[in-house]
């Protein structure tokens, strides 16, 4: 499957960051520049949903998605699809209104960055972001409050960067957080501190010297 100009139904670009199954089999595929797409198995096509850069700040739900490229994908277990952007911060979609709600630096949600790498969900239902240049941040949807995580050089506990590459939640309820430079950081619940593995400690099994990062990119399409 690739971008055809003269076919409003294929796929709007041919640079693909992200694809994702949802709870009820629907593919979404998240592009470099393009947008979002839902791929409909009925017909063989795709869904395209508008999307721009230049959404004014003040506006906090519309029909458009708040930036072009799109980063990562999750669902929550609430059914909530959840997508990452990069520049336009954290969107929520609706599926049954056909509505994104924006969560971004500038408005009051109280985003660290609005460049969104990375969207994983913990046992307790919270959204942990890792983000570029802004740390990971922490998100409870029930208080619609976030907890931001930076690195501080006078806090031995402290995330040890703030380019957070990826984030994963095992099966035992530990978040798993990528960097950019600084290895894996591992999220210790009971002290709210961050444990470090870097390179030097674990050069066996960590052949990438500049940290952690799964990007998933094709540049011929889908």
């Amino acid at each position: 499957y690739k971008h055809n100009s003269q076919d409003k139904n294929s796929i709007s670009g041919n640079i693909i960051n992200v694809i994702y199954k949802d709870s009820k089999g629907d593919i979404w595929i998240g592009t470099e520049g393009n947008g979002l797409n839902k791929y409909l198995k009925e017909k063989d096509a795709f869904k395209r949903y508008p999307h721009s850069d230049s959404i004014p700040k003040s506006i906090q739900k519309s029909k458009q998605l708040s930036g072009n490229t799109v980063n990562t994908i999750l669902e929550d277990s609430s059914g909530n699809l959840w997508i990452g952007t990069w520049g336009g911060g954290l969107n929520k979609f609706n599926k049954s209104q056909n509505r994104f709600s924006y969560y971004r630096k500038e408005n009051s949600a109280g985003l660290n960055s609005n460049i969104i790498r990375s969207i994983a969900e913990d046992e307790q239902g919270n959204l942990w972001l890792g983000t570029w240049n802004g740390g990971a941040s922490k998100y409870n949807p029930q208080q619609n409050k976030f907890t931001h995580y930076k690195h501080d050089l006078n806090q031995k506990g402290s995330l040890q960067s703030d380019t957070v590459w990826t984030v994963f939640v095992d099966r035992s309820g530990i978040v798993w957080l990528g960097t950019w430079g600084a290895g894996i950081n591992k999220y210790v619940w009971s002290n709210n501190i961050f444990k470090h593995f870097n390179y030097s400690q674990l050069k066996n099994s960590l052949n990438n010297k500049e940290g952690v990062f799964l990007p998933l990119k094709k540049r011929s399409g889908l």
